[in-house]
């Protein structure tokens, strides 16, 4: 008898959750309808920079950014076809440029403030001067880094947000 009304019991409270789950379907429908209302609009894209011969598609990419550096927003949407038909040297050159540890380390210590090569080399517990000057003149080829006097480094504004995205969407794949 005791096993009966545990089952019994068991039955009730599978019941109970199932009834609370369903409850709240249509709140989560409701959001995800929300969240996917910019996919359904990319979806609607027309153009032939939305066209490819694989097919039709558009991304968009959005970031935040409020840090010692300032406020920043970007926003940036882009086709299937633009991006399949752009030329891979110039993405080449920004993808490589991140590719590589000391490089990232650059990025992340200019996210906190301008730096010389010098505080660069400290910060970094770098030996050679060559090695980050060679990094330093990677990232500056990829619009990732400006010189802003003879040693004085920052990142370009207009990729901060970029390049943090592209991070993201690395994580996201490795996630």
């Amino acid at each position: 008898m005791d096993s009966a009304q545990s089952l019994l019991d068991r039955i009730a409270a599978l019941e109970a959750r199932v009834s609370a789950l369903e409850t709240q379907t249509p709140a989560s429908a409701a959001a995800i309808n929300e969240e996917l209302g910019l996919v359904r609009q990319l979806q609607q894209r027309t153009g032939s920079d939305y066209e490819h011969e694989l097919g039709h598609g558009a991304f968009l990419f959005a970031g935040s950014i409020s840090s010692v550096l300032g406020n920043y927003v970007w926003q940036g949407e882009y086709g299937l076809g633009e991006l399949l038909r752009h030329p891979a040297e110039p993405l080449i050159t920004v993808l490589s440029a991140l590719a590589s540890p000391i490089r990232l380390q650059i990025v992340q210590t200019l996210l906190e403030k301008p730096a010389s090569s010098q505080s660069l080399l400290e910060q970094l517990h770098m030996q050679s001067a060559g090695q980050l000057y060679h990094h330093l003149k990677e990232l500056r080829n990829a619009g990732i880094i400006i010189q802003r006097g003879r040693s004085d480094y920052s990142l370009e504004l207009k990729a901060l947000i970029p390049v943090m995205i592209i991070l993201a969407a690395a994580k996201n794949i490795v996630d």
